[in-house]
């Protein structure tokens, strides 16, 4: 979960190292812009809820769009 987070959040342009998403998900802080915190930090809840859910619907999809709205609304 944490390499999938680190890759494809680096592919989209997020500076962080493998080791800074690694302590963002062990709930340590690293010295980083907060928006490339948070987006790391939002991408692992999209990965949690994604594998506790079973069945995949409309419903959830809906969901996971709002908490990558939640991800664009980060002051830049």
């Amino acid at each position: 979960m944490i390499k999938s987070a680190h890759f494809s959040t680096h592919i989209e342009g997020n500076p962080l190292i493998l080791d800074e998403v690694r302590d963002l998900f062990d709930g340590k802080d690293v010295y980083a812009r907060p928006r490339d915190k948070q987006e790391v930090i939002n991408y692992k809840k999209v990965l949690e809820f994604v594998d506790k859910e079973h069945d995949i619907n409309i419903e959830i999809i809906e969901e996971i769009n709002m908490l990558n709205l939640n991800l664009l609304n980060i002051k830049r």
